[in-house]
């Protein structure tokens, strides 16, 4: 609709009309005459003539004569004749029109250049005082941390507790409570952290109930155990959904000031309490938004407050009113917007600063287009796997943990109907038997309800721009959660070869043609150099358009695989069709067509496999429901699935073990909740029985490599990823880690090789260009580092570990306080990054600010306590204040966890002489002072350490 047209065709002579111009400029009057050019209007004897195309924004009201308290909503309608024709439907149609006609106005200033022409006179007629009159009531700053107070514990215990045969468990839950009444009156955390403790063990024998973990977090906050209580209230909500849990758990990480958990726990509340019910919080939050530009939780939290608490009677105008002040607060210093934003801010001065209902839900309506920039709201994994758990179960508004939600057994999800433990979580099976959770429909499964999040396209097959590995979604560890990884090749055929030249060029099934060089082709494509048309070699290859001058195709293929990859995967899936896991077969298959849509036996394979499936082993379970109270080896294997695809680890581990299956898959889903638990050593063994099971199974060996990588076990992390690339020399993510792996081992020419194969495959992969810039700047290519660093921020501005990159080169150039700052902006985005904050440390010591950089360190130490590289560094910034007792110390613990570093066995040793030789200047100086040495207390403590730190050293 054009809003010009609307106008001409509604505006009459007994209407006001009230126009913004383009310029900003505000004209208002009673209309006298319209065309199709322009519009005449009266005001006080002063006559305005308006060129349609000046016209920026117009609203359409009764003349002063007929005319209600609001212009926009006419209570009178006009009166005419019965053989006049009424053309406008002024008294239908007005407000409807109007909406729209101001929605299509906001979209053609934001997309249509008008934008420029209202941002040259922002500060005519927009000034900053003016958007502080608007936030006026809107008080972040009287937010304060100490005034916010946690919910407390729940002291009875739940009724499956009051249950016969349940006395020794309802006993012991007394037992703890009334010890944490006198540990908490006598102030003893001590007790406090065991009390947390049993309460978490009594919990693991009711694992569908996450009171007790809740508990056990109230216990932990009261200790200032942050970290673990934030942690234990996420697994209360997950198991019981209450509101309450988020509340705690973002109250424990604002105090651990972990702002990324904070803003995940407080987006999640938001969607289940109302923003009024708790104001001081809901400033927090976008404070956190503001701070940390996580613009895509904000989005989703307003989009699902929008649907869940506003409605069109009067008492919803104050939450609209606190969401429009929430995005102007957010966004009002975001360059990327500020020109957006003065459409809607304009129109609200224009309403004298008091948005009404209509209007506010009006603007709100458009808060997507004021986000539609590409890139601007970055998807945030971790609160999309939270938010799983809001649509896992109808209903569930946070509220008290109230006793009827507790019923049962507590072995199910909180289900109040004891006679069926199983939550209202339907599960949609596709025909390769994928299981997707209920919110999701089969007519229409990547659509959450109204109501819900909209997670529409916010996982494709591509990266950041048009390129990337589909499948390969990743969890916060880098966890592939998916086994369907294709990077998009092409299928093509060698046809003609040029020997001398070493190059030849191939065709794909369109017929396009390419040229390629011998050293790209990867594998055995056979004896390339006979290919003739006659006589034609497959392959599978990347392409781009050719940099070369005077060619004969202007694409060029950069990167060409044998066949062979296809062969491997048609092999794995064989393997699994003989373990009867038909689903895992037939994903398999899947990727062979994306790659080779024409594959014959594939695509036989597949279907055969399909319909074998659904005829005689698809179970009524796999069609239905998942029974969280499983009876066979199928029920706890698809239980353990479900846990595993909704992070609860440790749920789907007992759940693996109780199902004792034989599948490698499961065998692989078992060791991937170890891998994701820390249980490195317990992942690898689960790995190897997979493996000797199914020794085709790549997904597996990608898996162990990345156990034995997190274990410090570099050259068995190498060989694991040589397998993978050996089977699957498309699959990127084994690159990137290979090349991880031997930037480790120092191998850094090799590391750089990796990366670039990996960077062929996927170039959008920005992570894959910064790690690589690190590994140049520990050769002294700091030019070379700084031009992939740089390009990586291009695309990702607010990317910490290319932010930390591009510190750490300077820091190789000695321009120390660049260094410092650029590493300060990656903490700023990942404030829990320990290889950030040691080197934060380093350079603070290195320019002379002992103080900050020993907190910074013995931060990175708290993070954790079993990285050699943060004692070494501690060891370095001790030795560079003279505290050579605690360089000594702190280099023995480096040793310890990583034996025979020849850095760190010089510096102890450095730092050794040192502490000697400072011991005997302080016994020379006693002795100046003719102080005997038996009569020197100072003096014997010193000796006594001295010799006590070579005995160790020893």
């Amino acid at each position: 609709m054009n809003f010009i047209s609307v106008l001409a065709s509604k505006a009459r002579e007994d209407m006001h009309l009230r126009i913004t111009l383009i310029n900003g400029e505000t004209i208002e009057g009673d209309v006298i005459d319209i065309n199709n050019e322009g519009v005449l209007v009266i005001n006080n004897d002063v006559l305005s003539g308006i060129s349609f195309k000046m016209i920026g924004v117009w609203q359409l009201g009764l003349n002063d004569n007929n005319k209600p308290a609001d212009p926009l909503t006419p209570k009178v309608a006009p009166i005419y004749n019965e053989n006049e024709e009424n053309n406008s439907c002024l008294h239908e149609n007005l407000h409807e029109d109007l909406h729209e006609t101001l929605h299509e106005t906001l979209h053609e200033d934001l997309h249509d250049g008008l934008h420029e022409g209202l941002h040259e006179t922002l500060h005519e007629d927009l000034h900053e005082d003016d958007i502080e009159v608007f936030l006026a009531g809107f008080s972040p700053r009287n937010a304060v941390l100490s005034d916010i107070e946690p919910n407390k514990h729940v002291p009875t215990p739940p009724d499956f507790l009051h249950k016969e045969g349940k006395d020794s468990d309802r006993n012991m839950w007394d037992s703890i409570l009334s010890r944490y009444q006198n540990a908490e009156v006598n102030n003893n955390p001590e007790n406090l952290e065991f009390l947390s403790e049993e309460m978490i063990f009594l919990g693991s024998r009711y694992p569908g109930s996450g009171v007790f973990y809740y508990n056990a977090a109230c216990f932990k906050l009261k200790c200032c155990n942050y970290p673990d209580a934030g942690q234990l209230f996420e697994r209360a909500f997950k198991l019981d959904k209450k509101s309450e849990s988020l509340y705690n758990a973002a109250f424990a990480y604002l105090h651990e000031e972990n702002k990324p958990k904070a803003l995940v726990s407080l987006g999640i509340y938001f969607c289940i309490e109302n923003p009024l019910s708790d104001i001081k919080m809901w400033y927090k939050f976008c404070d956190i938004v503001k701070e940390t530009r996580d613009y895509y939780v904000f989005k989703n939290v307003l989009h699902e407050v929008s649907i869940k608490f506003c409605s069109p009677e009067e008492e919803s105008a104050d939450l609209l009113k606190l969401l429009l002040q929430s995005v102007v607060y957010v966004f009002k210093d975001a360059n990327i917007l500020q020109e957006k934003l003065i459409p809607l801010l304009r129109l609200v001065k224009n309403n004298n600063w008091d948005p009404g209902c209509e209007q506010v839900k009006l603007y709100m309506d458009l808060f997507d287009e004021l986000t539609d920039v590409p890139g601007f709201c970055k998807i945030n994994d971790s609160f999309d796997r939270m938010a799983l758990f809001l649509n896992c179960e109808d209903g569930g508004r946070g509220s008290d943990f109230r006793p009827e939600l507790n019923a049962g057994d507590g072995v199910g999800n909180g289900c109040a109907n004891p006679e069926n433990l199983e939550p209202p979580l339907e599960m949609y099976v596709s025909p390769a038997g994928l299981r997707v959770p209920g919110f999701m429909s089969p007519d229409n499964p990547e659509f959450a309800i109204k109501g819900s999040f909209e997670f529409t396209n916010r996982r494709s097959s591509e990266g950041p721009n048009g390129e990337g590995a589909e499948g390969s979604n990743k969890d916060e560890d880098g966890i592939s959660l998916s086994e369907h990884y294709s990077t998009g090749l092409k299928c093509g055929h060698i046809y003609r070869t040029i020997p001398p030249g070493r190059y030849g060029f191939l065709r794909d099934g369109d017929r396009r043609e390419y040229h390629f060089k011998y050293e790209d082709v990867l594998g055995n494509a056979g004896y390339i150099d006979s290919a003739t048309e006659d006589n034609q070699f497959p392959v599978l290859f990347k392409s781009r358009a050719s940099t070369l001058e005077d060619v004969a195709t202007p694409n060029t293929a950069y990167i060409v695989f044998s066949p062979e990859l296809l062969d491997n995967i048609i092999a794995l899936a064989r393997q699994f069709s003989r373990e009867k896991d038909y689903p895992h077969a037939i994903l398999e298959l899947k990727t062979v067509l994306d790659y080779d849509p024409d594959n014959f036996e594939a695509g036989n394979l597949k279907e055969r496999w399909e319909k074998l499936y659904e005829e005689k082993y698809m179970t009524n379970l796999d069609k239905n429901k998942i029974n969280f109270e499983p009876k066979n080896e199928a029920e706890w294997r698809h239980k353990a699935d479900l846990m595993l695809k909704l992070g609860m680890c440790e749920e789907a581990i007992d759940a693996f073990n109780h199902a004792r299956s034989g599948m490698s898959s499961s065998l692989y889903g078992q060791g991937i909740a170890y891998l994701k638990t820390g249980s490195y050593a317990e992942a690898v063994e689960c790995f190897k029985k997979v493996l000797v099971k199914n020794p085709l199974y790549y997904h597996a060996s990608y898996a162990r490599g990345l156990a034995y990588q997190r274990q410090g076990m570099y050259e068995s992390a190498l060989e694991d990823f040589n397998e993978v690339i050996r089977l699957r020399p498309d699959y990127q993510d084994a690159w990137k880690q290979k090349a991880f792996v031997l930037d480790q081992l120092e191998k850094f020419e090799e590391s750089i090789e990796a990366y670039d194969m990996s960077l062929a495959l996927v170039p959008t992969d920005w992570t894959a260009l910064s790690r690589m810039s690190s590994v140049l700047t520990k050769q002294n290519r700091l030019s070379e580092a700084m031009e992939c660093v740089e390009e990586a921020l291009r695309h990702v501005p607010d990317d910490p570990d290319s932010l930390f990159a591009k510190g750490y080169i300077f820091q190789k150039e000695g321009k120390l306080d660049n260094a410092l700052e650029w590493i300060e902006k990656s903490l700023e985005y990942n404030p829990g990054n320990v290889k950030a904050l040691t080197k934060k440390a380093y350079i603070l010591a290195k320019l002379g600010d002992h103080d900050a950089a020993v907190d910074a360190i013995e931060k990175a130490i708290h993070l954790n306590m079993n990285n050699p590289k943060t004692w070494y560094y501690r060891g370095v910034i001790f030795h560079y204040s003279g505290d050579y007792e605690k360089a000594v110390s702190s280099y023995l613990c480096s040793l310890e966890l990583k034996p025979g570093v020849k850095r760190v066995i010089s510096c102890k040793e450095r730092a050794e002489k040192d502490l000697a030789l400072s011991l005997k200047l302080v016994q020379e100086a006693n002795e100046e002072k003719a102080v005997p040495l038996n009569s020197g207390p100072e003096l014997d403590e010193l000796v006594s350490q001295f010799n006590k730190i070579h005995s160790h050293s020893s």
